[in-house]
C-alpha cells in the first residue's frame, strides 16, 4: 500500500496464529512496552528476535536523521496508547541487523510477529500511515 504522503507499507506472506507478545532480557535494552522515544546502539540480533513470541514493532533509524526526528509524533500518537513491544534500534552502514532486513530508508518500522517480518512502512508522516501496520494484527490481540 502507498498513502498518498509517501509512507510505504508492505505485507510479506505470513498468516501465524497471534499470542501475546514476550520478550527476554537478554540484549533486548532497546525495548519499550509502548511508544520508545530514543534509538539504541546496544539493540537486539535475530535471535534475540526471534524469542520473541507474538507482536513487536521494530524500528530503524538514527537520534540525529531529519525524517526519524519528522516521524516521532505520528508514532508516539499510535503506539503511546499500545502494549506490544516498540524496539528502536540505530541503523547505518554496518549494522548487520538493518541489513538483515534490506533497510534502506530511515525510519523504518516493521511489524514483527515471533520474530517474523508481517509488514513495515518507510518515513511515516501521519498516525494513519503507523496504524496501517496495526490493521495486520487481528483485533482481539492488539
Amino acid at each position: 500500500m502507498v498513502s498518498k504522503n509517501s509512507a510505504h507499507t508492505t505485507k510479506p506472506n505470513s498468516e501465524q496464529k497471534p499470542s501475546q507478545a514476550q520478550t527476554s532480557d537478554n540484549n533486548m535494552k532497546a525495548t519499550h512496552y509502548g511508544f520508545n522515544p530514543t534509538y539504541h546502539e546496544d539493540g537486539p540480533n535475530r535471535e534475540d528476535l526471534a524469542s520473541i513470541s507474538g507482536y513487536a514493532i521494530l524500528e530503524f533509524g538514527t537520534n540525529w536523521c531529519g525524517h526519524c526526528k519528522n516521524a516521532v509524533s505520528a508514532t508516539k500518537a499510535v503506539l503511546s496508547e499500545q502494549t506490544l513491544p516498540h524496539i528502536k534500534v540505530i541503523d547505518g552502514q554496518g549494522k548487520r541487523l538493518g541489513r538483515s532486513f534490506k533497510v534502506k530508508l530511515w525510519p523504518t518500522l516493521i511489524l514483527l510477529k515471533s520474530g517474523q517480518e508481517i509488514a513495515r512502512t518507510v518515513r511515516p508522516l501521519t498516525p494513519e500511515d503507523v496504524s496501517q501496520l496495526l490493521e495486520h494484527i487481528p483485533p482481539e490481540q492488539r
